[in-house]
């Protein structure tokens, strides 16, 4: 086979391209592990199954000789971990920056202490700050991605993430308070997800509170928190209270019922309240309550003392925030805001300069500051009686515009009340979900019992959720539906997709009959649906429900939103996959305009947006735009992240395979080498993306004609790839498929269709399965049996590829051309010429035809 040139129109027949996955959308792989910083996930730097290998592995770490006493200071060993330098230490344990070995990602590891293991109370607290954190998947709270026992010391490994605490990044007082108000309700937003799934923090403070290098706010530290339930240790307080150094700190953030040690009354507004707190402070420069005497005299304070307004701390303040501010400081939990939403709805309404739903100053308040305004009338009244009647037409217009205003202000007073109603209810609502979550979360875990059933692994105790909700479930159907959702969302991880589907189907039916109109949580299930089907292959239907739930988000959403720039990225995917490249290439442009407006020109979102519309380009054979548009994502990465970076890499074989595509194989020998070179530096035991690169680097010295380069960077790996555990891998398809060109190259076809016979079955059994991978596949292989004189088993492959890559391919382009060649070839040697000659006239159509 000629390899082709930089004028050849021919496309190389390769199957393996970039890939877009909705369950990381905004990538293409190999550029997730340093642009999805903030998740937990598979990525580039860990796929699927590498993940499905850690978690499935059960909750016990390595048994290495070193221990961790309260003040110890031996480096830890944990299996998978290569831990580096101590960060701090807490009352309950000892936190420690590591590196992941299969990722190279930076991960943060908190031990519990021996001092503390000694408490019961304290383990249970913190088994519960891991199975809290586990179940909180949102960009605003810093995951959990792996737990475990050492030598019977309990551990959590959390993502790392570089900022400093929320008072560090913006000093209290000192910052614009736009700014402030806009970081504020991103907490805010992070507690309400908390608290809809039955998670109370307890403890929120600026020192939990992370800004990372982007700006965003990361919530962390769930260590008092709890579920609402009855029967929480009263001993809470008191240990909170002795931690070293966090007497006043913590006190200071504490609601009044905390202070009184009413625990019983702790709710979703007493977050609320320290969220008023944390936002008095960071806008005022000062806290509501003075902190100084004895502990008792601030309990007292916190208990008893109003606040006075932040206006008058900081003119900037206006009167709707100072009201805003003093509702959720309100010390009756029933007067404050009911949900940490509702807060951040009135803090939006300030940003928006609307009317907020705080503001209450009755009609004897306005007449009040009238009369104080207008002290000179009763002096004016001795001067004369024309003074007097003035003065008294006056009196009698301010009167009738108090009057009518006053029958306003009932009449908004009455609106708000019913408000007030029915958040209440709300508020009821989501007490009765949390409840009934709990319960439902202790009766799975306590059906297991290790003893019998072995270590339990996240796989199994999945199984058994799912089958206590099919046997026995919950009265509530919504909270069913919340834990369906969790559960068919770690289905999906794990490559349980029909499980995966099953779960998600019912949550969405479920919220669809509660649903009067549009609602977030629908949207959220029908795109974790869609999500799921994406994976199954079925892109028809993945389409559909996409489209529904991009609707849906948009229309709660208007305006610039992430949850709306993601709906459209896995929508554009879908429609990738499904042939339509123009549609696909609409929505992740917009996608980008959308990003780089919320985020600004430069950043990793922007350069995910960037690599996704390359890609779409890329599909449609304008490899002139991908090109340029590869180019701009990679210089961008590189001045984020720097160039001995997983994403620099990624972002530099994206680059390459487009090179080689568009008949350029010395810049693309020239890329895949860069890419190689990064990643060995990166992993220096081996890595299955290193492989990927060494692939690159075979086809292109085969694109050069260097046959025998080509043959040897080729089995290179192939052997990687085995060594990783890689061989029944898509991966391993694609490599499969190059080493076939590279023997059909040297008249070895009989050799080569033993390979594509096996890469073609590994891509039909691929989830997702990629269709135009298959095409070509099949065309690949129905070539070699041509090349190797069996032309009558030949056919029917090359007619289903025509077929398969017409549809795929709209009718048209270079792909399209190729297969008619291939076919057209295989009827002349059958001697059907009429069918040669009419496949023929159909790719000359298909070539002149703009793609």
């Amino acid at each position: 086979m000629e390899p082709p040139g930089p004028k050849d129109k021919t496309p190389p027949h390769r199957p393996g391209k970039p890939s877009v996955r909705p369950d990381d959308p905004t990538l293409v792989p190999g550029m997730a592990t340093p642009y999805d910083v903030t998740r937990a996930q598979p990525s580039a730097g860990m796929d699927s199954g590498d993940l499905h290998s850690r978690l499935t592995t059960p909750l016990s770490g390595a048994s290495d000789s070193a221990g961790l006493g309260d003040d110890s200071e031996t480096m830890p060993q944990v299996e998978g971990y290569d831990l580096v330098r101590s960060l701090g230490r807490g009352g309950m344990g000892m936190v420690f920056e590591g590196v992941q070995q299969a990722t190279g990602k930076r991960v943060a590891v908190k031990f519990m202490l021996n001092a503390a293991i000694a408490s019961d109370a304290a383990r249970k607290r913190f088994e519960r700050e891991v199975e809290v954190v586990a179940q909180l998947q949102h960009p605003g709270i810093v995951s959990v991605v792996d737990s475990g026992v050492r030598k019977g010391r309990y551990f959590y490994v959390m993502e790392y993430v570089e900022g400093r605490a929320l008072d560090e990044a913006m000093p209290p007082g000192k910052a614009d308070w736009r700014d402030a108000v806009q970081l504020i309700i991103d907490v805010c937003e992070a507690v309400d997800y908390a608290h809809q799934r039955g998670v109370l923090h307890r403890d929120l403070k600026p020192s939990n509170i992370i800004v990372d290098e982007q700006g965003r706010a990361r919530l962390l530290d769930f260590g008092l928190a709890k579920r609402v339930e009855k029967g929480e240790p009263q001993a809470e307080l008191s240990l909170t209270m002795s931690e070293p150094g966090q007497l006043l700190g913590t006190v200071a953030y504490m609601s009044p019922e905390q202070a009184g040690g009413r625990h019983d009354e702790a709710s979703v507004r007493t977050d609320v309240y320290s969220l008023g707190v944390i936002a008095y402070e960071l806008l005022a420069g000062a806290l509501p309550i003075v902190m100084e005497g004895s502990l008792r005299d601030i309990l007292t304070r916190i208990a008893d003392v109003d606040p006075s307004p932040a206006s008058a701390r900081r003119a900037a303040i206006s009167r709707d925030l100072d009201a805003v501010l003093l509702k959720a400081l309100e010390k009756n939990p029933m007067a404050r805001y009911a949900t940490a939403g509702d807060l951040a709805a009135d803090l939006r309404r300030v940003l928006a300069d609307e009317p907020v739903l705080a503001r209450r100053i009755g009609p004897a308040g306005r007449s009040w500051r009238w009369v104080r305004r207008n002290r000179a009338i009763s002096a004016l009244a001795l001067g004369a009686v024309l003074t007097i009647v003035a003065v008294s037409i006056v009196l009698v217009g301010r009167i009738i515009e108090e009057r009518d205003r006053a029958n306003l202000n009932a009449k908004q007073n009455k609106e708000n009340y019913e408000l007030a109603q029915d958040a209440l209810a709300r508020s009821r609502q989501n007490e009765r979900y949390a409840n009934e979550n709990f319960a439902l979360l202790r009766s799975i875990l306590e059906s297991t019992d290790p003893e019998r059933q072995g270590e339990i692994t996240v796989r199994q105790l999945l199984d058994v959720a799912s089958a206590r909700l099919d046997r026995a479930p919950p009265e509530l159907d919504l909270t069913e539906a919340s834990v369906r959702e969790i559960i068919g969302s770690v289905y999906r991880k794990f490559g349980e997709y029909e499980k995966a589907r099953n779960n998600l189907a019912r949550a969405v039916s479920v919220r669809e009959r509660h649903a009067a109109g549009d609602d977030p949580l629908l949207a959220d299930s029908l795109h974790n649906l869609a999500a799921t089907l994406w994976w199954e292959g079925d892109y028809e239907r993945a389409e559909t429900i996409y489209v529904r739930s991009l609707e849906m988000r948009s229309r709660l959403r208007p305006g610039d939103d992430r949850d709306v720039a993601t709906s459209m990225t896995h929508l554009a995917a879908c429609r990738l996959r499904m042939g339509k490249w123009n549609e696909a290439r609409e929505l992740y442009a917009g996608a980008l305009e959308m990003r780089r407006r919320m985020v600004g020109a430069e950043h990793e979102e922007v350069a995910q947006s960037l690599n996704n519309l390359a890609k779409s380009y890329m599909e449609g054979e304008d490899y002139e735009t991908a090109e340029r548009l590869f180019r701009e994502a990679l210089a961008m990465i590189t001045r984020i992240r720097g160039e001995q970076n997983g994403g620099t890499a990624a972002a530099t074989q994206n680059l390459a395979g487009c090179l080689l595509e568009m008949g350029n194989p010395a810049g693309a020998r020239e890329a895949f080498a860069s890419a190689m070179n990064i990643r060995i530096a990166l992993f220096p035991k081996g890595h299955h993306l290193i492989a990927g690169s060494i692939m690159g680097l075979a086809d292109a010295e085969l694109a050069l004609g260097n046959t025998d380069k080509a043959a040897e960077r080729a089995e290179e790996g192939l052997q990687m790839l085995q060594k990783m555990g890689r061989a029944d891998h898509p991966d391993y398809a694609e490599a499969l498929a190059i080493k076939a060109s590279i023997l059909i190259a040297t008249n070895q076809a009989e050799a080569a269709a033993g390979l594509l016979r096996q890469a073609l079955a590994l891509a039909v059994e691929a989830k997702p399965p990629s269709r135009v991978q298959i095409a070509l596949l099949r065309g690949r292989l129905g070539e070699a049996l041509h090349a190797s004189g069996r032309a009558g088993e030949a056919l029917p492959l090359l007619e289903q590829s025509y077929r398969n890559t017409i549809e795929t391919r709209a009718g048209r382009g270079n792909f399209v051309v190729a297969a008619a060649q291939r076919l057209a070839a295989c009827y002349d040697t059958l001697g059907r010429v009429e069918d040669a000659a009419r496949i023929r006239g159909e790719a000359v159509r298909a070539a002149k035809s703009e793609p």
